[in-house]
């Protein structure tokens, strides 16, 4: 096996995880050790309270504080351009990115 190959199967297996534990549902994680992962859940839109909403962004990283943890969120936007501003800050505040997207809800 390559050194490639467990670095691709871990980002692969990341995604699948993000986009299968959050599905149409908002999802935040906190991180004790960095306060802005509570605003960050409380500026995602939860897709359970906004079920119309055309675009769907999600991110899923690493927080940058002092301990890694796996952070992912999913939110539901009326507008491409509310995702892409509230995807910017996330990431802005993020360590390492795995998943980094809006796109139309299916």
């Amino acid at each position: 096996m390559t050194r490639i190959a467990p670095r691709l199967l871990a980002i692969c297996a990341a995604t699948a995880l993000s986009l299968a534990a959050a599905g149409p549902v908002s999802a935040g994680r906190i991180d004790a050790d960095n306060p802005w992962t509570y605003t960050a859940a409380e500026r995602t839109p939860d897709c359970r309270t906004h079920p119309n909403a055309p675009i769907v962004g999600r991110i899923s990283g690493e927080s940058a504080g002092m301990a890694t943890t796996g952070l992912s969120y999913v939110g539901c936007f009326d507008t491409l351009e509310a995702c892409t501003a509230w995807r910017l800050w996330i990431v802005g505040n993020m360590g390492r990115i795995i998943l980094n997207q809006c796109e139309q809800r299916r």
